[in-house]
């Protein structure tokens, strides 16, 4: 379909059409094209149209933005692919965890060919995150993520105050519901706040700090995180326990959050969110909240996993089904490949023997380093049956969370949404977040290491 701006007028004040920006057709008027950009949802991309739950591209364009899409292609002399022709390597740029997670799930079942892997998959971990995604997909809908972001946004002055908060608030709620939850909620409300207000340029930092926040704050409760629930009822701890044991770890990865945040340069912020909130059922934002309060009493465990997710599926499809479209299942099936993936490695049984002579040695850095192969809960889980050392398996499990992109399943939430809002760019990303994962990694054993000489360190 060919397009011509001049069979169009602006949106805007009726005169001839010039250019197709945000999403409209205008005039070159800048106060034009400042009100398609209000109307669109601020820079950071159709957050008007995300949080009235509308297609991101309005009704009636979409040919038209195929049409330039092609001519783009044409003119830089790329091929032209057809319009049915599945782009592979869009879907590797999009989805490179997946991808990845795929790939080496396939390659391990040379180690193990049979399927008893699937009888591994953490079904419980799944379900949970479903309940949360379609709880947050609901309150997207609603526009509840961009409310808090305009009543953060006018609270704060500067652009470190700002992400001192977006840090601090997650650090201190994955004590309660756990790392993951922690990141499904505001890591989203994040990039929404940073997107909305002009500031890409410190999204990296804040989702890299954010995402090392919780697997810190995580670590002083039984329940912070799925490992540590795990330590504490296998040895039957107390809460005082696992406190006591974490908390100079917990100290020390506290320290070098706040030292990095220092270096986020302290700029006054450039705008306030444009934002307008859209239409939106009192019903489906209730029924919302519920659906999250059901995820919080799953991972309390107050409630049955399997029951929460029929109900909440139900809810959905009566109220909003449309949410089911908004829901993650790219994350699900990495997940899904990561736990087949590990099941099959450790079923290795000269790895498994091997395992048994090396972790008498130190329980605790043993622990942290298998986590940076199978990630912390399977490396948890696995050398629990070579040792009766509780603290090195707990401690161990948490330090291991830093280091490695797959040390802990936590991150892998937010560097696939940050290639959702930023694609093409996960490897700058990757690079920062690694960078101070490592750094945080080896301070933390290196901890480990000066609390053996005070003969602290095992159980």
């Amino acid at each position: 379909m060919a397009i011509n701006l001049d069979d169009y007028t602006c949106e805007f004040c009726g005169r001839p059409c010039k250019n197709l920006v945000y999403a409209a057709f205008v005039c070159d008027d800048p106060e034009c094209l400042e009100k398609a950009r209000i109307a669109r949802g601020g820079p950071g991309g159709h957050m008007k149209r995300k949080a009235e739950g509308k297609p991101i591209i309005p009704e009636g364009l979409e040919e038209v933005a195929e049409e330039l899409k092609r001519k783009e292609m044409q003119r830089t002399g790329r091929r032209v692919p057809p319009m049915t022709e599945i782009d592979v390597k869009a879907f590797v740029k999009k989805k490179p965890v997946l991808f990845i997670s795929f790939v080496l799930t396939v390659c391990s079942f040379a180690i193990n060919p049979t399927l008893d892997a699937f009888g591994n998959i953490r079904y419980k971990v799944l379900g949970i995150l479903f309940i949360f995604m379609a709880a947050m997909a609901g309150l997207k809908a609603c526009g509840v993520f961009e409310s808090v972001a305009n009543g953060l946004a006018n609270r704060t002055n500067s652009t470190r105050k700002l992400a001192l908060v977006l840090v601090a608030l997650p650090y201190f709620v994955s004590m309660g519901i756990t790392n993951d939850v922690a990141l499904l909620v505001f890591v989203p409300l994040s990039i929404t706040i940073l997107m909305s207000m002009g500031l890409e340029r410190i999204m990296i930092p804040v989702l890299a700090l954010q995402t090392l926040a919780v697997n810190v704050g995580c670590m002083i409760t039984p329940f912070g995180n799925p490992h540590n629930l795990f330590v504490f009822t296998e040895y039957d701890l107390s809460v005082l326990d696992v406190t006591l044991a974490v908390l100079p770890y917990m100290a020390v990865g506290t320290v070098l959050l706040a030292l990095v945040m220092m270096t986020i340069k302290d700029d006054p912020i450039p705008r306030k969110p444009d934002y307008v909130r859209g239409e939106y059922s009192k019903v489906h934002l209730w029924a919302s909240f519920a659906i999250f309060a059901m995820g919080v009493l799953t991972v309390l465990g107050f409630l049955p996993y399997w029951a929460c997710v029929v109900v909440a599926l139900a809810v959905v499809l009566v109220i909003a089904w449309r949410d089911l479209l908004d829901v993650n299942y790219g994350l699900i099936l990495t997940f899904v490949c990561l736990f087949i993936f590990t099941s099959n490695i450790t079923s290795w049984e000269t790895l498994a023997n091997a395992l048994a002579d090396i972790i008498a040695i130190d329980p605790l850095t043993v622990t942290a380093l298998v986590s940076q192969v199978t990630c912390n809960l399977p490396a948890t889980v696995l050398l629990n049956g070579f040792t009766d050392d509780w603290y090195g398996l707990l401690v161990g499990s948490d330090v291991g969370g830093f280091g490695g992109p797959i040390a802990s399943m936590a991150s892998l939430i937010t560097l696939e949404a940050y290639s959702n809002a930023k694609p093409g760019t996960s490897r700058k990303y990757l690079r920062y977040f690694l960078g101070l994962s490592i750094l945080m990694f080896v301070l933390l054993i290196a901890t480990h290491v000066v609390l053996m000489q005070f003969g602290i360190g095992t159980a």
